[in-house]
């Protein structure tokens, strides 16, 4: 996806608590650990992933790729570096 945002919240459900983290994602990739950007914290997470196609300057409010994707992940500490790859599929060819 060409632009859009990954948030990581604390899943409350789980016992989990603690802040949100919200990154930006461009040309289909993200990082915490970007200047300005807090990264997410340990244990049982809820992640929402929402896309945007190619910015338009001709349109004023660009319609998302896809429902606000959600999902959950027990994220755990892996040395310095943590990789979490999420495939969010288009609603509109799956069958």
């Amino acid at each position: 996806m060409p632009s859009g945002t990954i948030r990581f919240e604390p899943d409350g459900s789980r016992g989990n608590q603690g802040p949100v983290s919200v990154i930006p994602i461009r040309e289909g990739h993200y990082r915490s650990d970007q200047p300005g950007v807090k990264g997410s914290i340990k244990g049982p997470l809820v992640v929402w992933i929402s896309g945007y196609p190619a910015r338009d300057p001709n349109v004023e409010i660009q319609p998302p790729l896809f429902p606000e994707y959600r999902t959950t992940v027990d994220m755990v500490p892996q040395g310095t570096t943590t990789t979490l790859d999420f495939e969010v599929s288009d609603p509109t060819t799956s069958k």
